[in-house]
């Protein structure tokens, strides 16, 4: 999971630049440094701009990633994948890409939320094992208590005054615009959390409703305990973002 190679190719050049510049100081090449950055942060404007979207693509496909463990970059050639149609190599590279940060979200949220260590380790254990039938459904219901108990609602309801509370949080914890985009997912109509009469809703998906009520029993996959595990890490989002807007300085009234 690298930097796109469009900005790689204009860094590395922007660098030979400035080895140029400090030998010789000339001018002109300092108008082209001028010139190049000014390129690299149009590319990184667009970047920026293009993020939500690229995330909203991997949630409609059941995956939800986080700051900390995905790069920022990596997320475009896979969300590229899914918009293309290669859902299966998507798939694979997702499943690919927790089955090596899965040891670091279990390790992170046994600490975070002690009260739910049992729980949330023999649920990995339960994934681990294979016995998938036992691990998606606990990974579900605890991603649904956990920001529950942070943000004092449950973020499937969709009356509008609940909604609007949630989006208000949300804006007053996030750090920075992908955090902000990360969280605001919750109020996206997404084939996970969607209702069976919902136009998001997609047939053999997996969604939360139908598994934690027992309506489907064809879930116990391990592509879907991952999903599950990535829907679970993002639950974890909302600590980390209360906790460190709590220790922002206070703006005087």
């Amino acid at each position: 999971m690298t930097i796109p190679l469009e900005f790689g190719q204009q860094i590395a050049a922007l660098n030979e630049q400035l080895r140029e510049h400090v030998r010789k100081s000339g001018v002109r090449l300092s108008a082209e440094i001028s010139t190049g950055w000014a390129k690299v942060a149009e590319s990184m404007r667009r970047f920026y701009a293009g993020y939500p979207e690229q995330i909203r693509i991997l949630a409609q496909n059941g995956w939800f990633t986080s700051l900390r463990r995905t790069d920022h970059a990596a997320i475009y050639p896979i969300a590229h994948l899914f918009r293309t149609g290669n859902i299966a190599e998507g798939h694979k590279q997702m499943c690919a890409h927790f089955s090596r940060i899965r040891q670091d979200i279990e390790d992170d949220l046994t600490k975070r939320f002690p009260e739910r260590q049992r729980i949330l380790q023999k649920a990995f254990q339960a994934h681990d094992a294979g016995d998938y039938e036992l691990s998606v459904p606990v990974f579900l219901a605890q991603a649904d208590g956990i920001p529950k108990g942070i943000l004092g609602v449950s973020i499937y309801t969709r009356r509008s005054d609940s909604v609007s509370r949630m989006g208000d949080v949300i804006a007053n914890i996030a750090g920075d615009v992908f955090e902000e985009a990360l969280l605001r997912l919750v109020l996206e109509p997404l084939p996970l959390t969607a209702s069976t009469t919902s136009p998001t809703y997609r047939p053999g998906e997996l969604n939360r409703h139908e598994v934690l009520h027992g309506i489907d029993n064809q879930y116990a996959t391990e592509l879907n305990s991952y999903r599950a595990i990535s829907w679970l890490q993002r639950a974890a989002l909302f600590d980390v973002a209360k906790k460190r807007s709590e220790r922002r300085p206070k703006k005087a009234e």
